[in-house]
């Protein structure tokens, strides 16, 4: 869905476009995948304090998901 920046239109862009959006969280110190594609969430890891999880996850998206691609 897209407006333009001279009008409050809104118009529809239909595109074979094969991306989405997924996020980590931290959940009960847990490391948990959302992937609107997946029927559940993902737990990564258990066991991950707070301070840990941004690099937890950072470790998880690049071997998991940046390594496979090249």
């Amino acid at each position: 869905l897209a407006a333009t920046s001279e009008s409050n239109s809104t118009s529809v862009k239909e595109d074979n476009v094969n991306y989405h959006f997924i996020c980590f969280t931290h959940i009960n110190n847990c490391v948990v995948e959302l992937d609107g594609c997946k029927a559940s969430p993902v737990v990564h890891l258990k066991n991950v304090e707070e301070k840990e999880f941004l690099e937890k996850a950072a470790n998880i998206i690049k071997t998991k998901f940046i390594e496979t691609l090249g």
